[in-house]
This record gives structure tokens, sequence and C-alpha cells, in this order.
């Protein structure tokens, strides 16, 4: 099946499930079954993908070899020449991204990491006393409109995650990283929060993507952060509501979750991955809230039937979730360009 293009010494594009599938003279039937368990692409990817993938990977690795050797000597070097070096470096990688389109993606997605490390050792010099999340805000800043050049989801998910950072680290240095308040002033900065990662997740969408060049990954990893903030705020209403006033960030995280599955639920935003994740943030919320409600009036009745009985619910409800998820795979446009 795998071929090696004559002459190149590198190999093809791994075969597709197409590819396995006519070699093995599958029916119809189960060419589908087989393109839904085999885990592969349904149609090979080209030789040119492939190795633009396999160099930018190369290129990674080689970078952090780079680093790692460097680091190996770094306390004998004197403070000069570790600033030297650190800003020679991101010079170094952004001009290479720059004059080499080539390795654009791969010198610029080690710009951005090497950027955020020459603004750590900053920090840990000088002890400025600015807070954390203010050093991955001005991370993300300087480095956007590097992203913005590369156009490139590996440059876009590191920058996507540094981004999501600060916007945790924002929210926890007001709240002060605890889950009662005796006021309702902490309900405001969970819902920033949660405003600021979706509309992070909303730039790097697909009607932006013409502008940033960002692509599904980067959607992806914001999408699944963002659901991570909403469901963990979430929870802190549901176990603080007697104490403060976060009780109703609970039913706003159902709300908000159940708004994200309608929305991916869609023919033009279908994706299975970040509807996985909202599926299992609302099944984690659901669960929860069960629990909450069978504890309080656990008093009341036999508590091995309350365990029995939310055990069942949440069987239930998971397995409700999977088969909805299912349906909708099947219905989604690429099941059905797929089955034709």
């Amino acid at each position: 099946m795998p071929d090696t293009p004559t002459g190149t010494g590198l190999p093809a594009a791994p075969p597709s499930a197409d590819d396995w599938a006519e070699a093995l003279a599958l029916s119809v039937p189960a060419r589908r079954q087989w393109r839904s368990i085999s885990g592969l692409p349904p149609t090979r990817r080209s030789a040119a993908q492939w190795r633009r993938d396999t160099a930018l990977v190369g290129a990674l690795l080689a970078a952090c070899g780079v680093l790692m050797a460097l680091a190996g000597q770094w306390s004998a070097l004197p403070r000069a020449l570790q600033f030297g070096l650190l800003q020679g470096l991101v010079l170094l990688l952004c001009s290479l991204a720059a004059a080499v389109p080539a390795a654009r993606a791969a010198a610029g997605s080690a710009a951005l990491l090497a950027t955020g490390g020459l603004l750590t050792f900053f920090g840990l010099t000088y002890q400025s006393g600015a807070d954390p999340w203010q050093l991955f805000a001005l991370w993300a800043a300087l480095t956007l409109p590097l992203a913005l050049a590369v156009r490139h989801d590996a440059a876009w998910v590191p920058w996507a995650l540094v981004t999501l950072t600060a916007i945790g680290l924002w929210a926890g240095s007001h709240l002060g990283w605890r889950f009662r308040h005796a006021d309702g002033s902490g309900a405001f900065w969970h819902l920033a929060a949660w405003g600021l990662s979706l509309l992070l997740c909303l730039g790097l969408s697909a009607p932006l993507q013409r502008f940033t060049g960002a692509g599904l990954w980067s959607l992806r990893g914001a999408a699944t952060c963002s659901v991570m903030i909403i469901t963990s705020s979430a929870l802190e209403g549901l176990f603080g509501w007697w104490h403060s006033a976060f009780g109703p960030l609970y039913g706003m995280g159902l709300l908000t979750l159940l708004a994200l599955g309608a929305l991916f639920s869609t023919p033009r935003a279908f994706d299975l991955f970040i509807l996985s994740g909202v599926a299992l943030a609302l099944n984690a919320l659901l669960d929860a809230g069960l629990g909450r409600v069978l504890v309080e009036v656990e008093h009341h009745g036999d508590p091995i039937g309350s365990l029995l009985l939310w055990c069942l619910a949440a069987a239930g409800l998971l397995a409700a979730t999977v088969k909805g998820l299912m349906t909708l795979n099947r219905r989604s446009p690429a099941a059905a360009e797929t089955a034709e």
C-alpha cells in the first residue's frame, strides 16, 4: 500500500481509508463502516502537504534541541550575553520567517515561543512586580502581528493558549482564587472571562479566517479552553450559592453551553470535536446539579438509593449524549460527502 516517490528518498503520504478499502475490495456498506471505525482520513493527503507538515515538526524539534543545548550552559553565561542570545534568537527566527516562505510556519511559531521566554527572563531578572496575567497579556499583544503574518495554525494555536491563560489569570487575580465571596462582585469577573474567551473563539472562527489565516485546530483549542472556563465558573455557582451571589452562574453556564452546542450542531459550523467537549461539560454540570439535589434531600431518604439513582441518571444521560452525537455526525455535511 504505502509507496515511496522514486528518487526522493522520502515516504509518500500515508494511505487513506479509501486506499485500504480499494485494496481490500470492500463493498459500499463495508466502506462506510470502515471509514467510521478506522480513524484514517477519507482521502489521501498530497505528498507536498505531507512533506510540509513533516518539515514543520522537524523544525520545531530542532528549535527545541537548540534551546535545550543553550539551557545546559545557561548559568555559566554573563547576563548581558543571555539577553543578547534570547533577543538574537527572536530576531533570527522572525527574519527567517520573513525571508523563507517555506519555513514561515515553523520559524514564526518558534519565534512566538522564544518571545515568551525573553519576556519571562526579563521579569525574573528585574522583578517588575507585575501580575502574571500582565506578562501573558503582553506576550499575546506583542506576538499578535506575528501570528497574523504567519497565517498558520502552528502560530495561532500557541497564541490562543497564551491569550486564554492571560484571561484566566486576570480573572483569578480579581477573584482571589476562592470559591465564595461575601458580595456579588465576583460574578462580574467570571462573566467577563467568559465573554473574552468566546470573543477569542469568534476571532478564530471560519468567517474571519480569510483575515487571520487561522485554521481548525486553533478554533478547537480556544473553544475547548473556553468550555473549561465556563464549566469551572458554573460549578463554583452550583456549590457556592448559599454563601454568595454565584448561584446564577450555574444556570447561565448551562444556557451558554447549550447555545454553543446548538451553534456547533448547525451544518455550516458543525464540528464533532468541539461539540463533544460541550456535551461533556453539560454532562458534568447536570450530573453535579443532580448530585447536589440528592445530597440536600439525603437526610430525608435512603442514601444508598440516592446514590443508585444518581448513577443510573448519569449513565442514562451519557448514553443519550453519545447517541445524539452519533446521529448529528451521520447527518453532517462531511459524512454526507463521504457517503457519496
